[in-house]
């Protein structure tokens, strides 16, 4: 927000230039923005509360909900409160944007059911660190973004199973969505980034998309043999040119997920092929009507956005038809590759690397240029060969610090072995 000195007569657009009456109009747009959201929140509330008391006044009390037992986290001594009439349907549309928020920009898939998420104990022991160790870990991690998904006054409805079924159903229907509006919708940005190589035609063709593979990290593996058809595709997601603002085909750290297409495709989730369009081709075009930046609050850029808008983007260029947590045509474990890339972001972050810090402020000039909470301000499935994403990660602990700015000892691209090599089925 401005930082004009309360002593000062409040200005007018009389003594301000265009550019000060744009950030004016942009300071007080954000300003109404949060106060109908804590406003609509505090409604939500008094409704509920409501109806809690007059239910209360009318004896009928809160029956306790039965313990499934076949859920090992679920609690013997905790009330677990039953909903009805208009507090149900209050608390499905909670649980139904907490589904769609969690696909966006936290957990695309999930290790695990939705029951298990929200019925999971939070373990105080758990380190962020540790979260793609073990499976444990990773439940810990998405039940703790669920949490942060889900508006705060649904967390004592957890256990709901009518809930935890809409939340279900709404993850299921994020991710068709999604995926339907990147290969359908945003085929105009792939002609723009890749114009040499893309056409918007070649989007809805599996066989021209498969002569694109180089884009997103795959090569032909040697096999010594005479025949090309026994030769095996490798698949290298930290070394997809498409993801590098340089175009690298090996993994280079000052450059990875800078590319301005995953970013775009990234607009074109949150805010629609129009908009996301007029982006890539740098001219000014205001997002239309209701988008899902708006209705889920969404002000700043998140690791699971970077993962999720990368993997969406190697998928969108693959020969695979539908989007799977495996694809069906190519192999390719894009549940893996999700993983793969939020444990690298939040390595980054952890240890607060230049490059991955950068990575958010990019993302945030382009996506949400008036954010004030952008994370960079900080300044038959085929083998996988995790040498590539052991180098990536590895890389970080070399990368300068924001807090060590002399500690120029730059990773600058993968060395020795090859990070993420992800074998897919042969051609």
């Amino acid at each position: 927000m401005s930082s004009r000195d309360e002593n000062q007569p409040p200005r007018t657009y009389d003594n301000l230039d265009r550019g000060e009456i744009v950030a004016e109009i942009r300071q007080r747009d954000q300003a109404l923005q949060e106060m109908e959201i804590r406003l609509n929140t505090a409604e939500k509330r008094a409704r509920l509360s409501d109806a809690t008391n007059t239910s209360e006044r009318h004896g009928r009390g809160r029956p306790r909900a039965r313990y499934n037992k076949d859920d090992d986290s679920a609690d013997d001594n905790e009330d677990h409160l039953n909903l009805a009439g208009n507090e149900a349907e209050e608390m499905e549309e909670i649980f139904r944007l907490a589904g769609h928020k969690l696909v966006l920009i936290f957990t695309f898939w999930a290790s695990t059911t939705v029951k298990k998420l929200l019925r999971c104990r939070l373990d105080d022991s758990y380190d962020e660190a540790k979260r793609f160790t073990n499976p444990d870990n990773k439940i810990q991690g998405e039940a703790r973004d669920f949490r942060e998904a889900l508006a705060v006054e649904g967390h004592m409805y957890m256990t709901q199973d009518f809930l935890i079924q809409k939340a279900s159903k709404a993850m299921d229907h994020q991710r068709s969505n999604t995926s339907t509006r990147v290969r359908k919708g945003s085929r105009a940005l792939f002609s723009i980034h890749l114009p040499d190589r893309v056409n918007a035609t070649d989007m809805t063709d599996a066989t021209k998309r498969e002569k694109l593979f180089d884009l997103i990290g795959g090569r032909r593996e040697d096999t010594g043999s005479p025949d090309p058809t026994t030769s095996r595709i490798i698949f290298s997601h930290f070394d997809a040119p498409v993801l590098h603002s340089d175009g690298s085909s090996t993994f280079s750290i000052d450059t990875f997920l800078l590319n301005e297409l995953p970013i775009h495709i990234a607009a074109c989730v949150l805010f629609g092929p129009t908009k996301a369009e007029a982006m890539a081709k740098h001219v000014g075009c205001s997002a239309r009507g209701l988008n899902m930046a708006a209705i889920h609050s969404i002000h700043h850029t998140t690791p699971g956005l970077v993962a999720n808008s990368a993997m969406l983007t190697l998928w969108a260029l693959s020969r695979d038809e539908e989007l799977r947590s495996t694809g069906v045509q190519t192999g390719i474990e894009y549940s893996k590759v999700v993983e793969d890339f939020l444990s690298y972001l939040l390595k980054g972050l952890r240890l607060k690397t230049l490059p991955v810090l950068n990575i958010f402020h990019q993302w945030d000039a382009i996506l949400f240029p008036d954010t004030e909470h952008s994370l960079g301000n900080s300044v038959s499935v085929p083998s996988l060969d995790v040498s590539r994403v052991t180098s990536a990660l590895d890389a970080l602990d070399s990368a300068p610090v924001l807090d060590e700015p002399d500690n120029s000892s730059s990773g600058g691209s993968g060395s020795g072995s090859e990070p993420g090599n992800e074998g897919i089925s042969n051609e």
